[in-house]
């Protein structure tokens, strides 16, 4: 089997949907932010900090160019298809999979994971949130070849339509 390249907004689940399937396939995974942010020996907010929103989404489309034809489970940032080249290289594949969930129910999962905090997803920020989220829409449904709604499902079940949807 080739690659599997998951798009879709913050909280839509692409590095822990990812991670299952690599598994489940046994392909590597490779999340796209970790290696921008290994390359850069920065982190993302870092980079955008000291070097700006352009130079990140430069690196990122050098590194998507890099891994989208590897054989591995990609999972991309949330940003990725703001860049129209991204998006022509994304439609070149047949295996892209934009993992689809209500914006509300996507801040509320964000909300809810401790690990990590997210400046959109603060109280301040909501209405920015959500209108990121319906600016980018269109960009992720034109760039994938598949979608898949992550609402009320397991990973076992989205990994198993995202499997059956790539293999049909």
């Amino acid at each position: 089997m080739n690659g599997i390249c998951l798009i879709g907004y913050m909280g839509s689940g692409k590095s822990t949907i990812g991670k299952a399937l690599s598994a489940r396939l046994e392909l590597p995974f490779i999340d796209l932010d970790h290696e921008i942010e290994k390359e850069e020996n920065q982190t993302i907010p870092e980079i955008f900090e000291k070097k700006g929103e352009a130079y990140f989404r430069e690196a990122e489309s050098w590194l998507l160019k890099k891994y989208i034809a590897v054989p591995c489970v990609l999972s991309t940032g949330g940003g990725v298809i703001v860049d129209e080249h991204n998006r022509k290289e994304l439609l070149k594949h047949e295996s892209v999979i934009y993992l689809t969930a209500d914006s509300s129910i996507l801040l509320e999962r964000i909300q809810q994971d401790t690990r990590t905090t997210r400046p959109l997803a603060m109280e301040e920020n909501i209405d920015s949130f959500h209108r990121l989220f319906l600016e980018r829409a269109d960009f992720y449904e034109l760039s994938a070849a598949y979608q898949v709604d992550v609402t009320d499902k397991s990973i076992e079940e989205i990994c198993d339509e995202i499997i059956h949807k790539v293999s049909s």
